[in-house]
């Protein structure tokens, strides 16, 4: 080892990693939790600023009835550096190879990405498949910031958002087929109410 060399404390990153993990975990119970999709992606926008370490951050829904990936929770870092963030068409973006094909996508350099999305500056993304939902997308200002940890550890948050969110829309589904339930048996009540009315006064 020269004397320029910096020895790795692997003992130091396993503990940060298992940290990370322990935070996740705490993250994915708060997404289980969650009501909506659009509830799951804002607790997933915040883990991926807080746990993953990524300030620069976007979570997109897939809307089937425009056939577009939507931003719905983006992080104050990238509208700042981004300004307000629009949806995306089909095909417009290298977004679409990772929700289409879903696998993760890394780029070490985003000036090497050739879609329609223009880009400032330099640095390194990630980009996330959330099953049938859509899609996390992470960004690093520095070129080759993304090292195989944070790799797969956005797999584990990816695969808890989708799972978190396939809970979701169940329970979104559940309380809708509740509601009209409901309102069958109240208008059965009422149709019920007027035959006994009818029948004791024919």
């Amino acid at each position: 080892m020269t004397e320029d060399a910096v020895p790795i404390d692997a003992s130091a990153t396993a503990a940060s990693t298992s940290a990370r993990l322990a935070n996740l975990h705490e993250a994915t119970r708060t997404m289980m939790l969650a009501e909506s999709r659009e509830a799951v992606a804002r607790t997933a926008a915040t883990a991926a600023t807080d746990v993953l370490g990524f300030p620069l951050n976007t979570v997109r829904l897939y809307d089937p009835e425009t056939d577009r990936l939507m931003p719905t929770a983006v992080s104050d870092g990238v509208e700042e550096l981004a300004g307000e963030r629009t949806p995306y068409e089909r095909g417009e973006t290298i977004q679409w190879e990772a929700f289409d094909g879903g696998d993760p996508l890394v780029f070490d350099d985003i000036t090497d990405i050739d879609d329609d999305v223009p880009r400032s500056g330099s640095g390194s993304m990630l980009i996330a498949p959330l099953g049938e939902h859509g899609v996390l997308t992470l960004g690093s200002t520095t070129e080759g910031g993304i090292d195989p940890a944070d790799v797969e550890l956005a797999r584990v948050l990816a695969a808890n958002v989708e799972a978190a969110m396939d809970r979701a829309r169940r329970r979104t589904a559940l309380a809708e087929r509740t509601e009209s339930l409901r309102r069958k048996n109240e208008r059965l009540d009422e149709f019920a109410a007027i035959v006994s009315h009818d029948l004791r006064n024919p």
